[in-house]
């Protein structure tokens, strides 16, 4: 992969400093809403926005948000926890998963 970056003259990406919270605080904030971003999630699966959003819910903290699904949910909530993944390379985040919920802790 990094072959391909330096043949595209994309060198500055392969030693890419993580974004902070501290450091770009609306920026920070848009990446992850814009990862998760559960309609665009489960619209594919056939969900209406309705639907997809009385089954989810956000508890926000000073410095972390924990989303959750609803248990009797169809909605296959690991697609969404997939999404967190993302996170690992360009954004200083901590992830705590469990089985119905997940939190993204803002470093």
């Amino acid at each position: 992969m990094e072959e391909v970056y330096q043949n595209y003259g994309l060198d500055n990406l392969l030693s890419f400093k993580k974004i902070k919270f501290s450091d770009f605080p609306l920026f920070y904030i848009l990446a992850i809403v814009d990862t998760i971003e559960p309609l665009k999630t489960y619209r594919d699966d056939g969900f209406s926005d309705q639907y997809i959003l009385k089954n989810l819910y956000f508890d926000f903290k000073p410095r972390a948000v924990v989303i959750s699904c609803n248990e009797a949910s169809d909605l296959d909530f690991c697609k969404l926890k997939e999404k967190t993944k993302y996170f690992k390379d360009w954004l200083e985040v901590e992830i705590r998963t469990k089985k119905n919920n997940f939190e993204i802790i803002f470093a």
